[in-house]
């Protein structure tokens, strides 16, 4: 045992020591180019029609950005969403707009605006959002009728004169670190749509599309060598809107750079971004963030052509979560609901067959991660699977094991390993997972989601706690737990700074279960000696820096920067809260988590449930639940957390409540009071 623990600490160093690889360019010349192609879409792109698109799709780095707005999709969302505040070490105050131009500007770096989108009958220069500061100031802007010409094919005469801007980007590219071009002909023509035949718009827009492709190959040959250009999609056009979950075509080229598929560290999927991400290579790009850049952007090898394809299976993965998972949270609710009519009831036998299916419940988070790698696409066929899997794997574990209460011990044990092993690997099960972050609603996956990380902390708390404080090599749990907590806060593997403090805070509280006090303490020695450990070498090493929230936390404290720190407090607590106030089976599931923390909390101290505190299952349900509480309070989705932890003890205790000895206790509680 003692080799073993031994051999866990030096393969946990191993995995905190692996390398990181950031896309950077030290020879960089600080100038970048942002061509804004609002209203076209990927298709439009990679039609094959136009040569110099095409050569930017061959050359470049190419991807797909996520979109992740309130309500339906519209470019002023995106334009906002660009300009607002990614990492509160960009700016000497903390903003929530304006960053790019801020963090420009207290640097002595220019911007510029080329181009509008207006109609005859309103003034459109909304994309100037992305690039202004604070105040809304950029340093140039010409974005008036001069850079209008007059065409007669065109609806209302006028559209972009590109040798104008093209004019205009050579004289003021010397003096500017950031120019945006806003091409917008494309704006323009789904401000027309209602007025024209779609023959007629296609043919507008095929047009459009000739004449921008002659400008960018303008730009590809004739800018300096290393100048950035980054071209851009801020909305679909209206043939192609989808509410809340448009993928947004995104190209960075540089004539020296390697071709491939864009992807970043807080998406972990080739050719996928954020928001988010976008903004911070704009802002590392111009060596404003430094070694303080989160969310580095990276170009792996991969062809361009893969994007289609994978845009389709993450919409597909959207539409079966929506129908999959909705019918298992409210079937879930059904049961639990149902099931706690349990103690109370004596012959109805429909009721008590809740109890034998209560355990299928638990089974489904794991057969969602062993599905996943085969990437299912047909509904009917993966909600078949997914039935049968999970009987089975039930079906399995009741006949290796003698009864029902340690075959849902070692279900939990199993998801729980299953889990951490997928950690280690790079979490292509939790990213594939339908019980996952789903890549079309634009939500930043670092290796253990939320709601996985509720599954992960309630399976192994409930399942291990026992099994641990009693074993022969207990006085080394210090070793695994802290090892554990080590991989949840790695940014190679969980990357969750609230879990990895939920995972201590329960480590700790497990290794204080030892009924030895000096086994107790050799383990608690163990637990800090290993985590503070890592911790170090994940805040010193060169290839973490800036990789965690925990390093931005310690810059921010080093900088005495506290202001911004509470702001970063309260903005979470804001978050967590307006997810509890989102409906009222949110605010409901809380409520069931209070009165589950007060019972744990009463039938600590009752006699009543002297049999029950025996159980293997006790002390790992009372420490779930409190590392719930913090999960809670320290996580910005703590609701979700508590929502997912919840599954295993409620199941567990609702389960034993169906027991014929606990009807017994309920029926002599009842004989006592009469």
């Amino acid at each position: 045992m003692k080799k073993s623990c031994y051999f866990l600490f030096l393969l946990m160093m191993l995995f905190l020591f692996s390398p990181a690889e950031a896309y950077s360019d030290s020879t960089q010349k600080e100038k970048l180019i942002f061509i804004n192609l609002t209203r076209i879409d990927y298709s439009d792109l990679t039609a094959c029609l136009y040569p110099n698109i095409k050569y930017l799709l061959e050359n470049g780095g190419v991807g797909l950005v996520s979109t992740r707005v309130q309500g339906k999709l519209t470019p002023e969302k995106v334009y906002s969403a660009i300009g607002s505040v990614s990492s509160p070490m960009a700016v000497n105050t903390y903003t929530t707009n304006g960053l790019i131009g801020l963090a420009l500007h207290q640097e002595g770096k220019k911007t510029a605006v080329l181009g509008n989108a207006d109609l005859p009958w309103q003034i459109n220069r909304a994309a100037r959002i992305m690039v202004a500061d604070d105040q809304g100031e950029v340093d140039q802007e010409i974005a008036g009728s001069e850079i209008l010409r007059f065409d007669p094919q065109f609806p209302f005469g006028y559209c972009t004169d590109y040798q104008q801007l093209f004019i205009q980007l050579q004289r003021l590219l010397p003096e500017t670190h950031l120019t945006l071009i806003e091409i917008g002909d494309f704006e323009r023509l789904e401000g027309y749509r209602s007025m024209l035949s779609d023959q007629r718009l296609n043919l507008l827009r095929k047009r459009s599309l000739q004449r921008l492709d002659a400008f960018l190959g303008k730009i590809i040959e004739e800018t300096p060598e290393g100048t950035n250009i980054l071209v851009f999609s801020a909305s679909p056009s209206a043939s192609q809107e989808v509410i809340n979950n448009s993928f947004l075509p995104l190209i960075i080229y540089q004539k020296k750079g390697k071709p491939g598929l864009l992807s970043s560290i807080s998406t972990r999927e080739k050719g996928l971004l954020t928001i988010g991400d976008l903004t911070t290579f704009i802002l590392d790009y111009l060596k404003l963030l430094g070694k303080k850049a989160r969310f580095s952007v990276m170009i792996e090898k991969g062809d361009w052509r893969e994007l289609t394809e994978k845009s389709d299976y993450w919409l597909t993965n959207l539409a079966q979560r929506k129908v999959i998972l909705r019918v298992y949270v409210y079937l879930l609710i059904g049961f639990l609901t149902l099931s706690t009519l349990l103690p109370f009831t004596s012959g109805l036998k429909v009721v008590c067959y809740t109890k034998e299916i209560l355990p299928l419940f638990a089974v489904f988070p794991l057969s969602l991660l062993l599905i996943a790698p085969f990437r299912i696409e047909n509904l009917n066929l993966i909600s078949i699977l997914l039935f049968l899997i999970t009987i089975g794997i039930w079906i399995f574990y009741k006949k290796i094991f003698k009864t029902s209460l340690r075959a849902y011990q070692g279900l939990l044990i199993t998801t729980s390993l299953v889990i951490f092993f997928d950690l280690l690997i790079g979490s292509e099960l939790m990213r594939n997972s339908l019980l996952g972050p789903s890549p079309a609603l634009g939500i930043r996956f670092y290796g253990l989601g939320n709601e996985y990380l509720g599954i992960l902390l309630g399976s192994f708390l409930v399942g291990t706690t026992a099994m641990f404080t009693s074993t022969a090599g207990r006085k080394w749990i210090g070793l695994i737990m802290g090892a554990c907590s080590l991989l949840i806060f790695s940014p190679f593997g969980g990357s969750n700074f609230g879990g990895g403090v939920s995972a201590g805070f329960a480590s700790f509280l497990v290794c204080r279960k030892l009924k030895d006090k000096k086994e107790a303490k050799y383990s608690l020695f163990l637990f800090f000696l290993l985590l503070c450990s890592g911790l170090l070498i994940i805040l010193l090493k060169p290839g973490f820096k800036g990789k965690t929230h925990i390093d931005d936390a310690v810059q921010l404290l080093t900088a005495g920067r506290w202001g911004l720190l509470l702001e970063i407090a309260i903005r979470k607590l804001q978050m967590n809260l307006m997810l509890i106030n989102y409906n009222l089976w949110v605010k409901i599931l809380l409520l069931v988590f209070i009165l589950l923390y007060i019972f744990m909390k009463l039938a600590g101290k009752s006699q009543l449930f002297t049999k029950i505190k025996d159980e293997w299952y006790w002390p790992g349900i009372a420490i779930t639940v409190d590392s719930g509480l913090v999960a809670l309070l320290i996580n910005d989705s703590g609701i979700i957390v508590v929502g997912t932890l919840l599954l295993y003890p409620l199941i567990l205790l609702l389960y034993i409540l169906g027991t014929q000895e606990m009807k017994n206790l309920f029926s002599d509680l009842r004989n006592c009071h009469n």
